[in-house]
C-alpha cells in the first residue's frame, strides 16, 4: 500500500485516519458539527467505500449531514435525494426516521430494482433528543430523559439519469 492509499482510507486504519482528518478539519473550522457527530457517522463505513474520499470530503459530507440531521418532525420520516455537490453522475441519498427493523433492506431493494449503483453506504444509529418542533436538542447523551434512536442512512449513487 502506498501513502496516497492510507491518506484516502485504502485500509481499515487508513479509513480510521481518514475520519479523524475529517473530525480535525471540522475543528479548525470551528463547525458546529460534534466529533462524536464524525466518528459514529463513519465509523461503520467500509473502507472500500471511503478509498473514494478524502479528508475534505468526508468533512463536507458530515456537515450537511448534520445539517439535515437537525431538524424532523417527530415520527416523520425526512428524506433528501440530490445531486453530490462537485461530482458528475452521483447523487446523494439521505434517510433519517425512527430507528426500526428491515429500513436499510427496504432502501437497498429499491435502489437495485431502479438499477443504481451505491458507491458509499452508511447507517449510524444516533440517540438524540429533539424539542416539540422537532429541532435537535441533544446528541449521544445517554442519560438524556427524552432520548429516542434515530437510523441515518446516507448513500452516494451512481447511475441517476434525470429528475
Amino acid at each position: 500500500m502506498n501513502l496516497q492509499d492510507n491518506r484516502r482510507g485504502g485500509d481499515v486504519g487508513g479509513g480510521l485516519a481518514l475520519i479523524n482528518a475529517a473530525s480535525s478539519l471540522l475543528a479548525r473550522r470551528q463547525s458546529e458539527v460534534p466529533k462524536a457527530f464524525v466518528g459514529k457517522l463513519f465509523a461503520l463505513a467500509a473502507p472500500e467505500d471511503l478509498q473514494h474520499c478524502d479528508a475534505e470530503e468526508l468533512a463536507s459530507i458530515a456537515e450537511r449531514s448534520w445539517s439535515f440531521l437537525a431538524e424532523r418532525r417527530p415520527e416523520t420520516p425526512k428524506i433528501r435525494f440530490e445531486p453530490l455537490p462537485g461530482s458528475r453522475g452521483m447523487s446523494v441519498l439521505e434517510v433519517v426516521n425512527d430507528d426500526m427493523p428491515f429500513l436499510v433492506d427496504s432502501v437497498v431493494g429499491e435502489l437495485n430494482s431502479r438499477g443504481l449503483e451505491i458507491r458509499l453506504f452508511v447507517h449510524p444509529v444516533f440517540l438524540v433528543e429533539r424539542d416539540a418542533a422537532g429541532r435537535l436538542v441533544g446528541f449521544e447523551q445517554e442519560h438524556a430523559v427524552a432520548a429516542r434512536r434515530e437510523s441515518f442512512i446516507h448513500f452516494h449513487v451512481e447511475g441517476v439519469d434525470g429528475a
